[in-house]
């Protein structure tokens, strides 16, 4: 019987190493970040989504290392600097990261820049009514007055959560722009410039200061995009935004194969599900975690484009 030299064997048995695991370089590249990296979110396990209202005591309760809120979380008044440092410093488990929410493509009178003059002379940056807020406004959001109000002019909204002890921003609205006129490819260019410009200004206004959004395959493909955000979060990658079933396995691979450039380049992902089963709940988060993906639970959402009429 022919023997086969060791060295050979060495080869083979390299090369079918290789193989087994070239489909998950992405999770290698992100658990190497998380115990390598000093980035803030790198070192997550946990975070919650919250851009409604909820209670002051609740949210200081949550044990999450990562906590991204809306605006208007506390119902009827505006954020004090003491409820910051609060929902900050959690009791127990010290204190963790906190987000302030921003939806860059759309408004609506909930968000504390409403201004009730826009119901009777909209702005230029208007595109039309939101199929995403109630009785609010789609947003142009490549206009120079609209940035203006987000990040560019003094008192804008990255001003005031910089200035409330927001460690830093989440972008949002950046998953479907089905609902603009505008081709698909002017909207992606439009939305890489804006996070690249937000992310600098923010940057140069508070050292350390943290940058996430979500985002779609086209913008996370994109190099200037990724360097951008310090993380990205994902919502209903396994069970949508219903939480009533289970995705096609091919939509989630793809949602999967999109992830892996963001960490091939050693940054998180955050993904909500919206399932209530306890079963359920530990079955995604031990795939999710397998991913390299810190997972968070919430009661499911309108989908984007149901406030519009049909």
């Amino acid at each position: 019987m022919t023997r086969i030299p060791f060295g050979a064997l060495i080869a083979l048995a390299l090369a079918s190493a290789f193989l087994a695991t070239w489909p998950f370089r992405g999770d290698l590249a992100q658990s190497v970040a998380v115990t390598t990296m000093t980035r803030p979110l790198a070192h997550a396990t946990s975070w919650r989504f919250v851009p409604g209202a909820v209670d002051v005591t609740e949210l200081e309760a949550d044990r999450s290392n990562v906590l991204v809120i809306g605006d208007q979380t506390i119902s009827g008044r505006d954020l004090t600097e003491h409820d910051i440092a609060a929902i900050k410093n959690r009791v127990w488990t010290g204190s963790r990261l906190l987000l302030a929410y921003i939806d860059i493509t759309d408004v609506g009178p909930a968000s504390s820049i409403w201004d009730q003059a826009w119901g009777l002379s909209r702005p230029a940056w208007s595109d039309g009514d939101s199929c995403d807020v109630a009785n609010g406004m789609r947003v142009k959001f490549w206009d120079a007055d609209w940035k203006a109000l987000i990040f560019r002019r003094a008192g804008s909204l990255l001003d005031r959560a910089i200035a409330q002890g927001f460690d830093g921003v989440y972008a949002g609205g950046l998953t479907s722009f089905a609902h603009f006129n505008e081709p698909i490819e002017t909207l992606n260019s439009e939305a890489v410039r804006f996070m690249a410009e937000l992310a600098a200004v923010a940057r140069k206004k508070k050292q350390g200061v943290v940058i996430m959004s979500d985002g779609n395959a086209a913008l996370l493909a994109q190099a200037d995009f990724r360097a951008a955000v310090d993380g990205v979060g994902i919502d209903g990658l396994l069970y949508g935004r219903d939480g009533q079933a289970r995705r096609p396995v091919l939509d989630i691979w793809s949602a999967y194969s999109a992830l892996r450039p963001l960490q091939a380049d050693g940054k998180p992902v955050f993904a909500v599900e919206h399932v209530i089963s306890g079963d359920i709940i530990d079955q995604a988060t031990r795939e999710l975690r397998r991913r390299g993906i810190v997972p968070g639970f919430e009661p499911s959402v309108p989908a984007r484009g149901d406030h519009c009429a049909h």
